[in-house]
């Protein structure tokens, strides 16, 4: 029998599948009830297109038992924290399946997670490791933003947000109180490249000794899968110490390369940001990545801005790849009556490098509106002239390095013309952390932003304001 889904949507570690696509039954093995997206319809995976996939069910990695068990516990700690978002979490077991290969989706409200024995069975993978993918798999689903920006996986936390929900919380509500277990890793490592100095940061970081067992187990365990990752052979094997030192431009949603994604599990088991289970970050916000989205998601992660370790790793995120809200002021607005040939000169307006002003003329009559930088405009020197029929002129303008000042003139063409000249200021909201934090305490401005001073010095307007993030 076949089952036919209206829609699935599907992200994985490995593999994710799009909409309007079946469902196949699995093959009836020990807990394998639940039903599958089909692998006829992968389109992008963790790994490249590989053929790592291990031709028998022979265990290398984990055997079967310890398979059941890591999915046991993860079922176990996050099926209630699922139900409260009222949603299902079903954990698909394809043991005996040997695609290497893991995946989420979503029907409905039904949370997926689909785990393939072919992963759990490599011989990188210990069960730690193992864990930590199925962590991962429930980051797309709770880790929130960053978001994928694709109009299909609107639910959907990318890769790399994935990677460090893994760490910063999933792997800490799995094995916190597992204390003997973690404290063996102190030890452990040890025997890694790098491995003194991942303990000597997880050291200053923890006051406790049982957070810094948990931050040791955590980060060997993310070093299980990099060791999986250089399985393709395309990269060498990702270690402690050798990060991923380049710097994206715009924040990469997709698989990044095994260093970073290996940088991105130390990372998040070196934050001490509290998560709250009850939310998942920046899904509330009207866009899924807007920068209301990242503002409400600050408190659950660490920010290169404000802290030395934990922070999410450059080589796929950017924190200044967010726009920050537009804000605009009235400056001025006039309204006259002018002759033919009549000229009304408007009070020169300050400005600074980088804003852009917006003069709006409307009214009866024919008259042109006429816009210069430091200077009286002229009928033959102005930086803007828009010169169309009737009195509904504008004219928008970045202001440029060196300006000081806008000035405005207004010509009257028709015998009479009667006009309101409207001058407006646009830019950017000013962010806190290019302030040092802001100065004194926060107040509530713009859009329900909290606000902060950038400088106690200067006049309190909303161009003086930074939003507190």
């Amino acid at each position: 029998m076949r089952y036919h889904l209206k829609l699935v949507v599907s992200l994985s570690l490995f593999v994710f599948w799009g909409a309007n696509i079946q469902a196949t039954p699995l093959h009836p093995t020990s807990k394998q009830n639940h039903t599958l997206v089909s692998e006829d319809n992968l389109c992008h995976g963790f790994m490249p297109d590989n053929d790592l996939h291990l031709d028998s069910t022979e265990a290398l990695g984990i055997d079967e038992e310890e398979y059941n068990k890591v999915l046991d516990q993860v079922e176990a700690t996050y099926q209630d924290i699922v139900a409260g978002y009222g949603a299902t979490l079903l954990i698909n077991r394809l043991w005996t399946n040997n695609t290497v290969n893991a995946s989420a989706s979503q029907q409905g409200n039904t949370w997926n997670l689909n785990m393939y024995g072919g992963l759990a069975r490599r011989p990188e993978v210990t069960a730690d490791g193992f864990a930590l993918v199925a962590c991962h798999e429930l980051g797309h689903h709770l880790g929130g933003v960053v978001f994928y920006d694709r109009g299909a996986l609107p639910w959907a936390a990318s890769e790399g947000q994935s990677d460090y929900f893994a760490t910063i919380v999933c792997a800490r509500n799995l094995w916190q109180n597992e204390t003997d277990l973690n404290a063996t890793f102190e030890e452990k490592i040890l025997d890694f490249d790098g491995g003194a100095e991942v303990k000597q940061k997880c050291d200053s970081v923890y006051n406790e000794i049982p957070a810094q067992h948990l931050c040791y187990r955590s980060a060997v365990a993310g070093k299980s899968l990099g060791d999986l990752l250089s399985a393709l052979g395309r990269a060498g094997v990702p270690q402690f110490n050798t990060p991923d030192l380049r710097k994206v431009d715009k924040i990469y949603r997709r698989h990044p390369k095994g260093q970073c994604r290996l940088d991105t599990y130390v990372a998040g088991s070196l934050c001490t940001a509290q998560w709250d289970d009850s939310i998942i970050p920046g899904k509330a916000a009207q866009q899924r990545n807007s920068f209301k989205a990242f503002l409400d998601a600050k408190p659950f992660a660490c920010h290169s801005y404000q802290d030395p370790v934990g922070h999410r790793p450059h080589c796929w995120f950017n924190p200044n790849d967010v726009a920050a809200p537009i804000i605009n002021a009235l400056l001025d607005k006039t309204t006259d009556k002018i002759g033919q040939d009549q000229a009304k000169i408007l009070q020169p307006i300050a400005t600074s490098a980088g804003e852009k002003i917006i003069v709006t003329m409307d009214g009866s009559g024919d008259a042109d509106l006429y816009v210069r930088y430091d200077a009286t405009p002229t009928t033959e020197d102005y930086d803007c002239r828009p010169m169309i029929y009737g009195s509904a002129e504008k004219c928008e303008l970045k202001v440029p390095e060196g300006a000081k000042e806008v000035n405005i003139k207004v010509i009257g063409w028709s015998k009479q013309s009667d006009i309101s000249v409207e001058i407006k200021r646009e830019q950017s909201a000013k962010l806190c952390r290019e302030y040092s934090g802001g100065v004194g305490e926060a107040f509530d401005c713009f859009d329900d932003f909290k606000c902060k001073l950038t400088d106690i010095n200067k006049p309190s307007d909303q161009f003086s304001w930074c939003i507190d993030y």
